[in-house]
């Protein structure tokens, strides 16, 4: 059931992500000779995942809300079971506080495994940042050596 709900959200996320991906920048690739790991690393994954992660999100907190209703309407236990039993006792609080603790589920859910993955994909690794930055004192070269090649060929 959940998957009925989330996967659209997602796949739909997915392709408008990799369809919004530069050109220019694949392009650069192309020209520059880089393979298809460092393009998808490099370029493709620092542009998709902030629209992915984003629709995530909101699929985790649909997902506790499907699930919820869903042992609602055809379970006897669960949280949802004890919604419907509050709700038919006329509880009114203990609804709200099983609200309350859907909430505090979907917010634990965002802390302990979306708000790390946000952090790992938004962040580079200090290991490539090391690599890529020059050391004071040296001009940055940025054009490689076979850039006039590339750009303008020799004709015999």
């Amino acid at each position: 059931m959940v998957a009925l709900v989330t996967l659209p959200l997602l796949t739909t996320a997915v392709r408008d992500a990799v369809a919004g991906v530069d050109a220019d920048l694949l392009d650069m690739a192309r020209v520059f000779a880089r393979s298809r790991a460092w393009t998808v690393r490099r370029i493709i994954l620092p542009a998709v995942a902030p629209p992915v992660l984003s629709a995530l999100t909101v699929a985790v907190g649909q997902s506790v809300r499907v699930t919820v209703m869903s042992e609602l309407l055809s379970t006897t236990t669960g949280l949802g079971a004890q919604v419907q039993q509050a709700r038919t006792n006329l509880e009114t609080a203990d609804v709200f506080a099983l609200s309350v603790v859907m909430a505090g589920l979907t917010l634990a859910l965002e802390l302990c495994v979306l708000g790390p993955l946000r952090r790992r994909l938004a962040c580079p690794r200090p290991d490539a940042a090391r690599r890529t930055a020059p050391r004071p004192g040296k001009p940055i070269s940025t054009i490689p050596a076979n850039a006039k090649e590339l750009i303008m060929p020799t004709t015999p």
